[in-house]
């Protein structure tokens, strides 16, 4: 029953932050986005069970020796993804993906949407290689859950519901049946019971007349099939590393002592 915790610390050298945040949330797998350069976090975390494994320097992927991780075959092609295969003792394994799509300021939707269009078409042959579909995409997608990138069925396609009539496809208008990702971060966007603090994962404000402030620009997904396997009461966004705070007193990521964006934590049942 791994519990896997990630976050995007916008390669700050933030060590200080995440010993406290992993001695709290006791993850087997803990992912890094933008992994700094020269972190000493492999040396700090060692004494607590965790290795760094060898992966693509855009993420720091540390797991406990007590859960078997490999990195799928064909990760190297992907600047922004990789692929890993997940084995608890004893349990079933799980195929991961951690995405870090391009950010919102300088790149459109649609580069979004190719990016996720080769990790879904990646995730398809992989699962049909393996035989299961226990699988998992999370990260820093850069996009909230509505945008098309993510909810297209030529993106990654992951939708705010675990079946469309009882089945793990949908129709699709000229594509036929076509599968997708089942994304519970629908209904955790605006739900936090402390107001609008952690709302979602991520905080901006310009003068659009539209804009939202908060963004779920960090997010798990899980194929329909292995929907129930998540367990959803326990997926949090994280405000606090220990006693610490990763957030300002009114509520915003604290992006000065910490990232502008908040930790995800996640369990598989």
């Amino acid at each position: 029953m791994p519990r896997v915790l990630f976050w995007n610390v916008q390669r700050k050298p933030l060590d200080g932050l995440v010993v406290p945040l992993v001695a709290a949330a006791r993850p087997d797998l803990l992912i890094l986005v933008e992994y700094p350069s020269g972190s000493l976090l492999p040396g700090l975390l060692a004494a607590d069970g965790y290795t760094l494994r060898p992966g693509n320097a855009r993420f720091g992927v540390f797991a406990r020796t007590s859960l078997v991780t490999v990195r799928e075959p064909g990760s190297g092609v992907f600047e922004r993804a990789d692929f890993w295969r997940l084995t608890p003792a004893g349990e079933d394994d799980w195929l991961l993906a951690v995405v870090h799509g391009p950010d919102r300021r300088n790149a459109t939707d649609g580069t979004r949407r190719v990016l996720f269009k080769r990790v879904a078409d990646h995730v398809r042959s992989v699962e049909a290689r393996t035989g299961h579909r226990r699988t998992v995409v999370c990260g820093d997608f850069n996009a909230n859950p509505f945008d098309p990138s993510v909810l297209d069925a030529d993106g990654l396609h992951a939708i705010g519901v675990k079946r469309v009539g009882r089945e793990p496809h949908r129709g699709v208008r000229e594509q036929g049946r076509v599968d997708y990702f089942y994304n519970p971060m629908w209904r955790l966007y605006g739900t936090d019971p402390a107001g609008d603090a952690a709302a979602a994962t991520h905080y901006h404000h310009d003068r659009q007349s539209a804009e939202l402030c908060w963004h779920m620009l960090d997010q798990v997904v899980i194929r329909p099939e292995a929907a129930d396997r998540l367990a959803e009461a326990e997926l949090r966004i994280l405000r606090a590393a220990g006693k610490i705070p990763l957030v300002r007193a009114d509520g915003r990521p604290d992006d000065t002592r910490a990232s502008d964006h908040l930790p995800v934590l996640f369990r598989l049942i």
